[in-house]
């Protein structure tokens, strides 16, 4: 049983439509006699395929993570010219939604035990293969079209636009080395 926002009992841990048959609602009696109804999870278990290897990524992850969350930030600081242009910086600030899912998986694989229910399986196993590809294919965009800028018009450009190129390419590089080491975080139903 979970507890929601305002402090009371839910019956159902927050679940999406996906997620619902995988749970059932139990009833009994407490010491008091009143009824009383929990959520009981009936789907399958998942495990590491290699728990070492796994928990040894899911750390390098951590660090990754961190950089590009700082290189995001950085990048977003300094007046430039790319901040002026909104093909150019419209793309970068939606990095932030692939790096919140690779954040969530990456706290999911500290803080949550094996065995895995489906839906924490299916962060490792989804989230930290898809989000990677999308937040390097927007950063690298961003990336190319700064540059392009900069050829079209160097007078345009500013000092500020060496770090949010520093930025964007180092958030690009933590994407991709996500991606190229996620599939080392394998789950398999036993």
């Amino acid at each position: 049983m979970s507890l929601n926002c305002f402090g009371k009992k839910d019956l159902m841990p927050l679940v999406t439509r996906k997620y619902v048959k995988d749970y059932k609602l139990s009833e009994y009696r407490d010491a008091d006699g009143k009824i009383k109804t929990e959520s009981v999870y009936v789907g399958s278990y998942f495990y590491f395929t290699n728990p070492a290897l796994a928990h040894k990524t899911v750390k390098a992850f951590a660090v990754a993570a961190g950089v590009a969350l700082i290189s995001f930030i950085a990048a977003m600081i300094p007046n430039s010219g790319a901040m002026h242009s909104f093909y150019i910086t419209l793309p970068f600030i939606f990095c932030a939604l692939p790096l919140a899912y690779i954040i969530r998986a990456v706290w999911a694989g500290f803080t949550e035990k094996e065995p895995f229910v489906r839906s924490v399986s299916e962060r490792f196993s989804n989230w930290l293969r898809y989000a990677p590809v999308f937040g390097a294919a927007i950063s690298g965009y961003s990336l190319i079209a700064e540059g392009i800028t900069a050829v079209a018009s160097p007078k345009k450009m500013m000092s500020g636009d060496l770090v949010f190129s520093a930025g964007c390419a180092l958030y690009l590089a933590a994407m991709l080395f996500i991606f190229y080491r996620s599939f080392a975080v394998k789950t398999e139903k036993r």
